[in-house]
């Protein structure tokens, strides 16, 4: 919330970014379309100020228009042990809301918004694992939704979460923040399940440091789905650029599930 050499304050980062353009393409298609949302990516990525490099590198593929996810699997098999970036995960929130009557649907689209730039199966399950929770948290008021969420999980993907499970009883130099999708989510959930208010979990995501905004903003999606628009502080609000454009797309995704059921 302060201003940088490189940010404004209150400007949001690529996390957030990349989550509108989704959100505003599942509006405004009245669902999941990979060709347009693709489009979006790739002339966001054009000016952007800070772009991912496995984002940008998938985006750019000469056929990324006609076939994103062919061109992102093509990066996971040239790259298999380093393709499990956080690029997804960070954004896929929207999915969520756009999806709260219908968990079948959001473990697909949450995979589908991955496998946009990310095939890894580590990434594509990090995003199933927050966007079930966050649903939980919305839809049954449940703080931990781990188990439920992992649940929405194939066999072989279980093994690359195991630490989740227990993830509150780690103490902080076991937690890494890392771009490692893995190691986000863990990051996250831990910010989140070892404070009680809204602040203290994003601020203790945000302190762990390395790819700070990434850990904070997937903490964020957990920790607003549990504590509500409310909890945010007035003075983060307050400063947040285009915060009552952010707040009526996230009504608008909430409105259409709610609409569809």
């Amino acid at each position: 919330m302060i201003a940088s050499s490189r940010w404004e304050k209150g400007e949001y980062t690529d996390d957030t970014q990349m989550a509108l353009l989704i959100a505003e393409s599942l509006l405004e298609n009245k669902g999941f379309a990979a060709s347009d949302i693709a489009k979006r990516f790739q002339d966001w990525a054009r000016s952007a100020k800070d772009v991912g490099v496995q984002t940008r590198a998938v985006v750019n593929m000469a056929r990324y228009l006609s076939d994103p996810e062919g061109c992102a699997h093509q990066y996971y098999k040239y790259y298999p042990d380093s393709s499990a970036g956080n690029g997804a995960l960070m954004r896929c929130a929207p999915v969520a809301l756009f999806c709260l009557n219908s968990l079948g649907k959001l473990v697909e689209m949450s995979r589908a918004s991955a496998r946009l730039t990310h095939s890894d199966p580590q990434a594509q399950s990090s995003c199933v694992v927050l966007n079930a929770w966050i649903r939980t948290a919305i839809c049954d008021r449940v703080r931990d939704g781990r188990q439920q969420a992992l649940a929405m999980l194939k066999d072989d993907e279980l093994p690359a979460w195991h630490r989740l499970a227990q993830i509150q009883a780690y103490g902080e130099d076991d937690i890494s923040s890392s771009g490692y999708t893995v190691h986000t989510l863990e990051a996250a959930a831990w910010s989140f399940l070892t404070t009680d208010c809204y602040e203290e979990a994003v601020v203790r995501a945000a302190n762990l440091g390395d790819d700070a905004d990434t850990v904070a903003a997937v903490c964020g999606a957990i920790a607003g789905a549990f504590y509500g628009y409310a909890a945010i502080p007035p003075k983060w609000r307050d400063q947040l650029q285009d915060e009552g454009r952010i707040r009526e797309i996230a009504l608008a995704l909430y409105r259409y599930a709610s609409e569809s059921e």
